[in-house]
């Protein structure tokens, strides 16, 4: 696989989320023998597939999309953002964009750490990533869902990428 990535050009970066890593084969395979994952064991698993692939990326990082639902407050986003940041060099946290996530990267950029906005349905969303993340020293990513936006299913209005404001 490396030689294929520096046969061609270097990838951009590479993000990932907790419902992929759920795919991963030997993660399946434990699931499959009926073994269920603690939280320690599912973040054990998350790190090592992240180690694994930040290398390939070089400086162009990996997004390591937090654990959330609804009811996740923004201080435990945060922690899991800090353990995560420590996990490779090249980390950037991925929130959900909802009030709480959006609080979380407001923290994490006040803190130095890199941040991906995941679940952005809106432009009024997207504005709300670049208030809370103005100052940044680094870009913000945002991963739009546009394909599932109700006001644009076929326009990927939100593909955009927040320039720093240093």
């Amino acid at each position: 696989m490396t030689t294929a990535i520096s046969a061609h050009t270097a990838p951009l970066g590479q993000t990932t989320n907790p419902s992929l890593i759920a795919k991963n084969p030997e993660v399946m395979h434990l699931v499959e023998s009926g073994h269920r994952l603690t939280e320690r064991e599912e973040a054990a698993e998350y790190r090592k597939i992240v180690q694994a692939v930040s290398p390939l990326v070089g400086d162009a990082g990996v997004s390591i999309e937090v654990f959330a639902d609804l009811n996740t407050t923004a201080d435990e986003m945060l922690n899991q953002g800090r353990e995560m940041n420590s996990w490779i060099p090249n980390a950037y946290i991925k929130y959900p964009c909802i009030a709480e996530g959006l609080k979380a990267a407001q923290r994490s950029v006040a803190e130095g750490i890199r941040v991906n906005m995941a679940l952005c349905f809106s432009q009024q969303q997207a504005a709300a990533v670049y208030a809370a993340t103005k100052g940044s020293r680094a870009p913000v990513y945002v991963s739009p869902r546009y394909r599932e936006c109700p006001t644009h299913p076929s326009r990927p209005t939100l593909a955009i990428l927040l320039a720093s404001n240093v």
